[in-house]
């Protein structure tokens, strides 16, 4: 669906961006993910847009799917 490494390198890539934000976002949603799956749509929007904070969403995106990862690896 997309890695935090592969969203940072798209954040300038609107194409590619939309593209692994929208896989996100099923994946996010799949887990119940709610945040994040919003964060995703958020973030594909502002890049089909060509929004010129795309990139700073992205980069936010990474961070958020990052925790995710983590928090899904070490339960409490």
């Amino acid at each position: 669906a997309g890695k935090p490494g592969e969203l940072r390198a798209a954040a300038e890539d609107a194409e590619k961006l939309a593209f692994l934000a929208h896989g996100l976002k099923g994946a996010a949603g799949n887990l119940m993910a709610e945040s994040v799956q919003a964060f995703a749509l958020k973030t594909e929007l502002a890049a089909r847009a060509r929004d010129p904070g795309m990139g700073e969403l992205a980069r936010e995106l990474a961070t958020r799917v990052e925790a995710l990862t983590d928090a899904l690896s070490n339960p409490p």
